[in-house]
């Protein structure tokens, strides 16, 4: 079931990124219609039948003067789910959600049912894997994508999805652009994990990721906000800045809800009175903004603990609960999506809830015979927006696989040399005051920060002063020092030289004559690249990474043959 191909993993086509309405789903899918109308004449009539039996003739009659609403949930925080969402809180205030008027794709009313009357049996389970806080080449990089991502496919045969919200600080830009360019989703933790950010954290964010890891700031539309902390402030910077999608607040899970939109505010309970528990308004409203719910993961069958991210358990307890929570609240009940929350720190914590995870990927598909989809919180807003049952999800086209364009020697996240390193010999090391970062892109003067989150880049000049692994006090030998490293000599044919563990070009190439070329031997290197991985000056043979929704002309105008600035706007 695992997949180690890793150039198949893609995302959707740019059309249905921009919201652009696939033609397909106008032709089939017409029951967004018929949720506010069909549907509920249908409930009623089911009522009326019911109220033939003496017990239940008084709910029939009490339904039908009440308007017609089916009460779905019980007690406080209940929802009536058809014609009306009425949701009251102990404050007296609600959340009042016509879904007569609230329709696809741009407004949806919270509900523990699926999306434009589908039925339950023919709804996909969808599954969002989350990971958050900073993306380390050698920590979490590896731990997160490597050891569970990569490995996994989908049911119709493309690679799973998930989204991490990443922070710039202690980031590499380099293993961004990598998560990127393999169809993981990049989204917003603000720039240093600030609580209740302000707009310099959260659009510096997307501009230092797009100037570093050359991901258009268009891109990032999904927001968390770090120890789940903010406030309406912070949802209408989300909405002046055209993010598609909120994932910070914890919605109980008895009440576990599809995304929804804000038209008509948040569908959670909490009093206004304390600030602490309660940090936003719940009668706040923004116009066309999702909320992707944050269910718990019960940790007791009797529901008394639960945990939001990262639950306190490893191997066959922590299946258990994950199991449990997945049969009982989501694949046996209304199908909503489940998401599993973490923290790469979790998962070096103990590293055997690494298996434990795959262990469960698996089982979920066998379980529902194969019903499950693995995919990103984006394209989770993109099926809502347009959803379809389980009949007609492999042409949904946030599902389709895109084969990524690959260019030899470019510097683009998918370049894989023979020692399975990305972009290996095209990447700049740019370092500062206990903090360094690899890029395909000019290194900056300075760190990137909110204030100043794309620094001016580093002047030409004394590259030997700015390279950590200095040139070798013997010279390069048969090589001259270029770009902070050892170019050395090598022949038409493609004879000549590799670099040693000193940096210098002193071990003769070798003839493999099974792919007919010159190549390196072990423990060598190629020419032109430091044994340390230092390269701090731009590598001239660079370009733009190639994204099939933009352009090289479009970000850089004339300057796609020289090379790499960072991308601005």
């Amino acid at each position: 079931m695992y997949s180690s191909s890793l150039r198949k993993r893609f995302r959707a086509p740019a059309t249905f990124d921009d919201y652009a309405a696939p033609q397909w789903y106008s032709n089939h899918n017409t029951r967004s219609d018929e949720y506010a109308k069909g549907v509920w004449f249908r409930r009623v009539g089911y009522i009326l039948a019911l109220g033939t039996v003496a017990g239940c003739v008084y709910l029939g009659i009490l339904a039908v003067v009440s308007g017609g609403s089916t009460a779905v949930d019980g007690g406080p925080g209940s929802f009536v789910d058809t014609p009306k969402l009425n949701f009251k809180r102990s404050d007296g205030t609600g959340y009042i959600c016509d879904v007569a008027t609230c329709k696809t794709p741009n407004c949806t009313c919270a509900s523990r049912y699926p999306p434009a009357g589908i039925e339950v049996a023919n709804v996909p389970q969808f599954m969002v894997l989350t990971f958050e806080d900073p993306v380390m080449e050698a920590v979490t990089f590896p731990q997160a994508y490597e050891n569970i991502v990569r490995l996994h496919s989908n049911p119709n045969g493309c690679p799973i999805g998930a989204t991490w919200f990443t922070t710039t600080d202690n980031s590499d830009y380099h293993s961004i652009q990598v998560l990127d360019a393999h169809g993981v989703e990049i989204a917003s933790h603000t720039m240093t994990h600030a609580p209740n950010p302000n707009i310099s954290e959260i659009e510096g964010h997307r501009l230092a990721i797009q100037a570093y890891a050359g991901i258009p700031k268009s891109k990032i539309v999904g927001f968390r906000a770090p120890f789940l902390k903010l406030d309406k402030e912070t949802f209408a910077l989300l909405k002046s800045l055209d993010f598609w999608y909120d994932a910070s607040v914890r919605h109980p899970l008895q009440h576990a809800y599809w995304p929804y939109t804000l038209d008509h505010g948040l569908a959670v309970s909490c009093d206004k009175s304390d600030s602490a528990t309660c940090p936003y308004d719940p009668d706040m409203k923004f116009e066309g903004l999702w909320e992707l719910p944050l269910t718990e993961i019960y940790l007791s069958k009797d529901k008394s603990a639960s945990r939001l991210v990262d639950p306190p358990f490893s191997g066959e307890q922590l299946l258990t609960v994950l199991q449990s929570t997945f049969k009982r609240h989501h694949w046996e009940d209304k199908r909503a999506p489940m998401g599993i929350w973490m923290t790469p720190a979790w998962l070096l914590q103990d590293e055997s809830r690494i298996e434990t995870i795959n262990h469960f990927i698996e089982w979920t598909q066998q379980v529902t015979n194969k019903q499950v989809y693995y995919i990103t919180a984006k394209q989770l807003i993109q099926w809502m927006r347009y959803p379809s049952g389980l009949d007609r999800i492999k042409a949904h086209p946030a599902m389709q696989c895109v084969p990524p364009k690959v260019k030899p020697g470019q510097c683009n996240g998918m370049t894989s040399h023979r020692r399975g390193k990305y972009d290996e010999g095209l990447i700049n090391n740019c370092v500062f005051d206990g903090y360094a970062f690899n890029t395909c892109f000019v290194c900056p003067k300075r760190k990137p920060t909110p204030d100043v989150p794309v620094p001016p880049p580093q002047a030409a000049g004394n590259e030997s002063s700015r390279c950590i692994s200095p040139k070798p006090s013997n010279g390069c030998m048969y090589g001259s020092w270029k770009n902070c490293a050892c170019v050395c000599q090598i022949s038409a044919s493609g004879q000549g030289y590799c670099v040693d563990t000193k940096g210098m070009c002193t071990i003769p190439n070798e003839f493999d004559t099974i792919t007919n070329k010159w190549q390196c031997p072990e423990g060598s290197f190629p020419s032109g690249t430091s044994p340390y991985k230092v390269s701090l000056t731009v590598n001239a043979q660079n370009s733009v990474p190639n994204y099939d929704d933009y352009t090289e002309d479009n970000i850089r105008g004339s300057g796609r043959n020289q090379a790499q600035q960072p991308i601005l706007n």
